[in-house]
């Protein structure tokens, strides 16, 4: 049976009793979470400079004194030793070559010495075998280019500079300027410049030594003669200097042959000029001794 709605008394509310139901418990506070606690802030390094060497940067955090990195200090490689090895820290170009430990005789296989009727006696009487000789009686810096005086077998005879051209050196001893003395001395200066310009142009790969003119006994030095030591002496400055500008090698032999006066002895010449066969052994002895190479890179 259908039962219409509009007939539909629903009961009275009392007459239904409550659901009962129980309490839900109130859940017991719970303890705040503690913030995390923020780094601090430091301070901001700083780069700064302090004079260490050539202002090296150092990082610097505000709470310790600022320390420069470890640097060593630079390394200067050498520029010049001796024959033996020994660093020759204070030689600059043109320089007094300091004596250092002899060198052997074939530290001069490589080397040729040119020159005038000086360096001709060297050659006859130093007992120096290892270097080649280009050297003869009256040579200067003006016939040097013209006068044949090199022997190469069968008779035939070239000029000093076409022998030069023949052959590579690494050493090239030069003695020249007793022979032109009546030039004077800045005439002889300014064609030994242009000399040592074409050697340099045949031996690219050598180093270049002028050799002093030696000493003039006394009575040679004062008998009014163009060879006297004041002049030997001002044109020895003078090619000191020019060793100096062409960055060459001055070695002074001067000094193994004078004595205390800064003459060469009476008893060491019969001519003044020209030493006797011992005096070329003490030449010999300065050179092996005064030895000075330029360091190559």
């Amino acid at each position: 049976m259908l039962i219409s709605s509009a007939y539909f008394k629903p009961p009275a509310t009392e007459d239904i009793p409550e659901p009962v139901t129980a309490a839900t418990p109130t859940p017991a506070p719970t303890a705040e979470p503690s913030p995390t606690p923020k780094p601090a802030l430091s301070e901001p390094k700083k780069e700064i400079y302090v004079p260490v060497w050539a202002n090296i940067p150092v990082l610097y955090d505000g709470a310790s004194e600022p320390r420069a990195h470890t640097v060593s200090p630079p390394v200067h490689e050498p520029k010049f030793i001796s024959g033996c090895g020994q660093i020759l820290s204070s030689y600059t170009w043109g320089g007094d070559i300091p004596e250092t430990k002899a060198v052997d005789d074939d530290y001069f296989s490589d080397a040729v010495f040119i020159g005038n009727s000086l360096a001709e006696g060297f050659m006859l009487y130093s007992k120096l075998s290892t270097p080649d000789f280009f050297a003869t009686k009256s040579i200067s810096v003006v016939n040097i280019y013209t006068q044949k005086a090199v022997n190469i077998g069968g008779g035939e005879y070239i000029t000093i500079m076409d022998a030069l051209a023949r052959k590579s050196y690494g050493k090239v001893y030069i003695l020249l300027g007793l022979n032109e003395m009546g030039y004077g001395i800045d005439e002889i200066v300014r064609r030994y410049s242009g000399l040592i310009d074409d050697i340099r142009k045949l031996q690219p790969g050598a180093e270049i030594y002028l050799q002093s003119l030696t000493p003039v006994t006394k009575e040679q030095s004062d008998s009014g003669s163009i060879f006297n030591n004041d002049s030997i002496n001002k044109l020895n400055e003078d090619l000191k200097q020019l060793a100096a500008d062409k960055k060459l090698h001055f070695v002074y032999i001067y000094e193994s042959l004078a004595n205390s006066e800064g003459c060469l002895p009476s008893e060491a010449s019969n001519d003044g000029i020209h030493p006797y066969s011992k005096y070329y052994i003490q030449w010999k002895d300065y050179l092996k001794t005064h030895t000075v190479t330029e360091v190559k890179r």
